[in-house]
C-alpha cells in the first residue's frame, strides 16, 4: 500500500509494523478536529467518498478547491474505503469568508459525485446536502424532475 501511495505522488507515507506506533498514528487522526477547534473558528466537517481509482483525484481536487476559495481544508479519512473528511475551517463572523466556505462546500460535494462517488460516505445526508442528492442519484434528471427523492 505504501509503495502504491508513493508511486501515485504521496508526499508522506507512514508505514508501521509496531502496533503501539500504529495506535499513536490513529490518535493523531483522532485529535485533528479538536486541535482545529482550539482556533475558535467555525468548522464544517465534510464526508465524501469516490471509487478507489479516483481517490488521488479527490485529494488533489480538495487541495485546489481550498486554494481557490482561500479556505483552510485539513483532510483526514479512511483511504482504505475512500471515505474522506475535509474540514472547512473559517471565520463564521466574516460574511465574505462564510460565503467562500459555502462555495467550497458545494465544490467538494460536486467533485465527489463527478467520478461516481457519494456525497455522504458514512454520516448520511442532512439538510446541507439534501439539495445535492439528485446530482448523485439522478444526474440526468430522468426520474420525475423537480420532485424530492
Amino acid at each position: 500500500m505504501a509503495n502504491i501511495c508513493r508511486k501515485h505522488g504521496a508526499t508522506f507515507v507512514a508505514h508501521v509494523e509496531d502496533p503501539a506506533e500504529g495506535d499513536m498514528l490513529i490518535e493523531v487522526r483522532r485529535r485533528v478536529w479538536p486541535a482545529f477547534e482550539q482556533l475558535g473558528l467555525a468548522m464544517l466537517p465534510e464526508d465524501v467518498a469516490v471509487p478507489r481509482q479516483h481517490l488521488a483525484e479527490l485529494m488533489t481536487g480538495i487541495v485546489a478547491i481550498g486554494h481557490r476559495h482561500k479556505i483552510s481544508l485539513p483532510t483526514i479519512g479512511h483511504a482504505g474505503d475512500q471515505n474522506m473528511h475535509p474540514l472547512l475551517v473559517f471565520d463564521g463572523t466574516n460574511p465574505d469568508e462564510a460565503q467562500r466556505a459555502k462555495a467550497t462546500f458545494e465544490d467538494i460535494v460536486k467533485l465527489s459525485v463527478r467520478p461516481g462517488g457519494t456525497i455522504a460516505a458514512e454520516h448520511g445526508v442532512g439538510t446541507l446536502k439534501r439539495r445535492f442528492l439528485s446530482d448523485e442519484l439522478d444526474p440526468e434528471r430522468r426520474f420525475n424532475p423537480g420532485k424530492a427523492l
